[in-house]
């Protein structure tokens, strides 16, 4: 039973580290599509507005 509980317990340690990778990596804010590998940035502000519109060019280049 011994090996059993080692394995056991090996396991959990891994979860412990990877939780707190993850903890690192992501903090403590729900995970979200649009939050993840993107700058913050206000809807408002100039960048977000050229994104916008730079996104829309492309799109209307693709569908000619």
């Amino acid at each position: 039973m011994s090996i059993l509980t080692n394995i056991k317990n090996r396991w959990n340690d891994y979860l412990k580290k990877l939780a707190e990778a993850n903890k690192r990596s992501f903090g403590d804010q729900k995970l979200d599509c649009c939050d993840l590998n993107r700058p913050h940035q206000s809807t408002n502000s100039p960048a977000a507005e050229d994104q916008f519109s730079v996104n829309s060019s492309r799109r209307n280049e693709s569908s000619q």
